[in-house]
């Protein structure tokens, strides 16, 4: 038991230090490396590490070809201004959308990223399914919810958000790469 807690300290100060140079390639190999890590904590701490570097993160929903709606008619989820607390892998950021900003709190537990947003604003019609009431630009804000999985295939983490008072869910994507 501490012969395999010790390699994986070991992988994680290798990570660690790969992770924080200056090379983007070699960061992107120790990010993919790390995620496949057999090891759920060097994985979590990876997420929390290679995250932390950003006060941008280009969360971003994800149409697939022939959708039943465009760009134009989902809301932007990219997350601007995120401050992140040292201890408690937790952020807060801010996210704008027709000129309305919207508040966003999110929290890395394990290997998933738990993201909350707080009046997203988004088009009216965008599966509503109580006739919020729209502002004169027709959009409306709700709250949101998704959680975010690594995908090391995408180098991305993935999840499908849902929304308040809309039958729609929603798939987003956080590249990493």
């Amino acid at each position: 038991m501490h012969e395999r807690a010790a390699g994986a300290e070991r992988r994680w100060a290798e990570y660690q230090e790969i992770l924080e140079s200056g090379s983007l390639v070699a960061r992107m190999e120790a990010l993919h490396a790390a995620l496949a890590d057999p090891n759920p904590g060097v994985r979590s701490n990876t997420i929390w590490l290679f995250l932390r570097r950003f006060d941008v993160l280009p969360l971003e929903v994800v149409l697939s070809p022939g959708a039943a709606f465009g760009p134009a008619d989902v809301p932007r989820t990219e997350l601007s201004a995120v401050r992140w607390g040292d201890e408690t892998r937790s952020f807060y950021a801010r996210t704008r959308f027709h000129g309305h900003g919207g508040r966003v709190e999110g929290r890395i537990v394990g290997e998933q990223i738990h993201v909350r947003f707080f009046n997203l604003v988004m088009p009216s019609e965008l599966g509503s399914t109580d006739g919020a009431r729209a502002s004169r630009k027709g959009v409306v804000g709700r709250d949101c919810r998704v959680t975010l999985v690594p995908n090391i295939a995408n180098s991305a983490l993935e999840g499908t958000m849902n929304c308040d008072r809309t039958s729609i869910a929603l798939p987003v994507r956080l590249s990493l790469g």
